[in-house]
């Protein structure tokens, strides 16, 4: 893992887009757009549990790791490098999450 720092935007979602997981080790949120962003580019996120990625991530959508527990993210993230199964079907779920509310909308 590497800290890469400021980027701007469109460069930041090739980073996103080129990886498997993309870790979110928020300890608060208020809408995270990267979650939206990364669910787009059908990226699996791992996120520490708080409402708004609970929100977005639940129902299998995603794995959400205890809050202030580093060693959960990791285990989730090692968990879906072995699993691309898993990967694939969280991506999926994901982004029919988001399509079903966009059509609420």
């Amino acid at each position: 893992m590497h800290y890469l720092g400021y980027k701007p935007r469109l460069m930041a979602l090739k980073y996103i887009k080129g990886n498997d997981i993309l870790p979110l080790p928020s300890r608060a949120e208020g809408m995270p757009i990267v979650v939206l962003e990364a669910v787009a580019l059908k990226v699996s996120v791992v996120a520490t549990s708080l409402a708004s990625t609970r929100e977005l991530l639940e129902s299998e959508a995603g794995v959400l790791a205890v809050l202030n527990d580093s060693t959960t993210i990791v285990r989730a993230v090692d968990t879906l490098i072995e699993d691309s199964g898993m990967r694939k079907h969280m991506v999926e779920r994901a982004y029919e999450r988001i399509l079903e509310n966009s059509r609420e909308e």
